[in-house]
């Protein structure tokens, strides 16, 4: 079932709060000198040549930090930042699977740079069947209920064993053995 636009606003607000905290927290401990006063650091910066470290400070590292957050965490097995986790949503490819880094990334840029250009796009989950804002379209992504649950690697390689088994190309039990070595280290990949 795919997660509504509430569900998704208020997942959106818990990260933004979360990446708020952190962000200042980095502003008050590696810059106690400037504070939070944007106009004021700004002039001096400038009035100092700094240019390149205020661009650092305020820019460069805010959207650096903003790209890793969305994309590790999406691209992991949680398949969702801490305030989908806490709501209950995750995302996904469009079958259902989870996102690698590349596509992950993708889906942050269109979020960070196109989804604001359009604020249609932030509200087109309302309007579409899969529940897809424009950076879910734009990347092939879909945002899906289903909580974060611990892959059971135990359980998925004895279904496969018996899928193999199943079809007959299994004959001796060495075979078996060696078989359930490959997809032990093919799930544990996998799980990664």
């Amino acid at each position: 079932m795919y997660a509504g636009l509430w569900r998704r606003f208020f997942a959106s607000v818990i990260d933004n709060f979360l990446y708020s905290v952190v962000y200042f927290l980095w502003l008050i401990i590696l810059f106690p000198q400037k504070g939070l006063n944007f106009f004021d650091s700004f002039r001096a910066m400038l009035y100092e040549g700094q240019f390149i470290w205020f661009m650092f400070q305020y820019i460069l590292f805010p959207l650096t930090a903003l790209w890793l957050y969305n994309t590790l965490f999406e691209c992991s097995s949680m398949q969702g930042t801490l305030g989908k986790a806490l709501l209950g949503i995750k995302v996904t490819d469009s079958r259902g699977d989870r996102l690698g880094f590349l596509k992950a990334s993708l889906r942050c840029l269109c979020k960070v740079v196109v989804s604001p250009l359009s604020i249609v796009g932030l509200f087109m989950p309302l309007f579409t069947k899969k529940r897809q804002a424009l950076h879910d379209i734009l990347a092939g992504t879909v945002v899906v209920q289903g909580a974060y649950t611990k892959v059971d690697t135990t359980k998925d390689l004895e279904v496969e064993l018996l899928k193999v088994l199943n079809e007959g190309h299994i004959k001796t039990y060495d075979e078996f053995l060696e078989r359930k070595k490959q997809l032990a280290g093919e799930l544990s990949k996998k799980a990664i």
